[in-house]
């Protein structure tokens, strides 16, 4: 897909870009279990480095829980002078569909960011880059 965005800065001063974005992803569901994969991809030239992204999922229905498990990686250009968020990302989590419209998910993801590179973080410590991080999350999702 191909598309302008546009930045208002104020004082009409207003900055057009072209960019780009791709995606693609693939899944195979036959029931008990399941396995997908997502590759994106965007170009905004000029404004941040351009940036890939590709996770792959699995996971096994046992009743009411679906423990899963989850890889993803992120990368960019290497743009001279800007900082990249190329990261490693492997993730554990545990579904449970309480109710019908209920669903409670805890996850534990351990986030690597690539020796050069905070990752997705911002107000990092010195000596991030190239160490291990672990998040914890749990989450409540309902439909009504």
């Amino acid at each position: 897909m191909q598309s302008n965005i546009s930045f208002d800065f104020g004082g009409g001063t207003v900055l057009n870009v072209p960019q780009s974005s791709t995606a693609v992803g693939v899944g195979y569901d036959p029931g008990a279990w399941f396995v997908q994969a997502e590759y994106t991809g965007v170009k905004l030239p000029g404004i941040t480095p351009s940036g890939w992204g590709a996770y792959v999922i699995g996971g096994y229905r046992i009743g009411n829980f679906t423990p899963y498990l989850i890889h993803a990686k992120s990368w960019t250009a290497n743009v001279r002078g800007l900082s990249t968020f190329d990261q490693r990302t492997t993730s554990l989590g545990l579904r449970w569909d309480a109710m019908k419209n209920i669903a409670v998910k805890m996850q534990v993801d351990q986030i690597k960011p690539d020796s050069d590179s905070n990752g997705y973080f911002i107000n990092v410590r010195p000596g991030l880059s190239g160490s291990n991080v672990r998040l914890v999350s749990l989450a409540v999702d309902f439909v009504f």
